[in-house]
């Protein structure tokens, strides 16, 4: 029997690839500093206001 191809989510901010959403959403509150998230997430605003 063939199998299922694995869908899996990645962290933005590393290489890190979980199976679900929440595996990353957990990875990113336990892995990442809130400053890294806040900057990452501030920079990809600045880049969508230019486009």
């Amino acid at each position: 029997m063939p199998s299922m191809p694995t869908q899996t989510e990645t962290c933005p901010l590393c290489a890190y690839t979980g199976e679900t959403a929440t595996d990353v959403y957990t990875h990113l509150q336990t892995s990442h500093r809130k400053s890294a998230i806040s900057t990452r997430l501030l920079e990809h605003q600045s880049r969508s206001r230019q486009r």
